[in-house]
């Protein structure tokens, strides 16, 4: 046999054969897959963050009785100092408000605190200010529920008390009281001015006796207690 013949009777595999490009296919499934299982797990860590929150933020909640003007997004404060914001306001149970808030894990603002619904000044918004009530202690919990709430009375709920107030008198009732008021006092500026005169130097007396005033209480309270 001739090495002409010897060599015609081998054949070889092309490079661009059905062999070759099996391998570059299941090559690429691969690099696809491995891509396809690192975006899962990207997209699985972040469903989990915001299920659950930021770990840098912890929700809490609390009840009130009323609210006032309180809204989503007004600011929470820990001693006067803007911390986080409020989440969410809804109707509870009772007819209550339920708020919902936002704050950093790094207030470490404690567990045992007081909610208060208050309006810093004349023309802002309500806020809600967490006021500490110990020193110390463990901190608030994400979830966590603040059971100790308080709504304190702005210049309009004032004003409203004192509408209901006057708002069940009529005007001439009113004006009879007024005019009795003048007949009464009439003519004693100097007696009223005196009176008052006298009334600020018996509180001023009584204030700088404040120590003593509350021993002898203490003592009526504790005789008082022995002969029950």
């Amino acid at each position: 046999m001739s090495a002409a013949a010897g060599t015609s009777g081998v054949r070889s595999v092309p490079r661009g054969g059905s062999r070759g490009r099996g391998w570059w296919h299941r090559s690429r499934l691969l690099r696809v897959a491995a891509v396809a299982v690192a975006a899962g797990a990207v997209l699985a860590g972040c469903s989990a963050s915001t299920a659950s929150g930021s770990p840098s933020t912890e929700r809490v909640s609390a009840t009130f009785a009323n609210v006032g003007d309180l809204v989503a997004g007004a600011p929470v404060q820990v001693s006067g100092v803007r911390t986080g914001k409020v989440t969410s306001v809804k109707l509870a149970k009772g007819y209550k408000a339920r708020v919902t808030m936002a704050i950093p894990a790094s207030a470490q603002v404690p567990a045992d605190v007081k909610a208060v619904v208050r309006r810093p000044t004349l023309l802002g918004q309500d806020v809600v200010d967490l006021e500490p009530q110990g020193s110390g202690g463990p901190p608030l919990g994400n979830g966590a529920v603040i059971q100790d709430t308080s709504m304190e009375p702005g210049l309009e709920q004032l004003v409203q008390a004192g509408s209901n107030v006057f708002g069940s008198i009529s005007t001439s009732e009113l004006s009879n009281i007024i005019h009795e008021g003048a007949v009464g006092y009439g003519g004693k500026g100097p007696q009223l001015h005196a009176l008052l005169g006298n009334l600020d130097t018996v509180v001023s007396g009584y204030a700088s006796h404040t120590a003593a005033i509350d021993q002898i209480i203490h003592g009526l309270n504790k005789l008082n207690g022995a002969m029950a």
